[in-house]
């Protein structure tokens, strides 16, 4: 097995955070750090083929060659006509304490 590592950027060199690095043989998967960075392994004498996503990015595969052990990948805008997105939260709803109620009626109202 070998270690093949490198970084995620997005298309002005900005590094992204949990992207998923998969692999499907050797299947094997890993996220992104925060600074874009990840490692993944693989078998040591045959290519392999990375599938790199991220939400708001097009998916990607890249084909990892046997002496291939540091990549960069850029990642391309996913556009869209989305004009809405839903958010779903679970969980107990808590009535505010009152100064922060004030608080927000004082910030709503600027």
């Amino acid at each position: 097995m070998r270690v093949v590592s490198g970084k995620v950027l997005n298309d002005v060199n900005e590094p992204l955070g949990f992207a998923k690095i998969s692999s499907k043989s050797p299947k094997g998967n890993a996220l992104t750090a925060n600074d874009g960075f990840f490692s993944i392994q693989l078998k040591d004498t045959v290519s392999a083929t990375l599938t790199i996503s991220i939400y708001g990015y097009q998916t990607q595969e890249v084909v990892v060659g046997p002496g291939d052990q540091n990549l960069t990948l850029v990642m391309k805008p996913e556009f869209s006509d989305k004009k809405e997105i839903t958010v779903i939260g679970y969980g107990e709803a808590k009535p505010l304490p009152a100064q922060h109620r004030k608080l927000m009626e004082k910030t709503l109202k600027k």
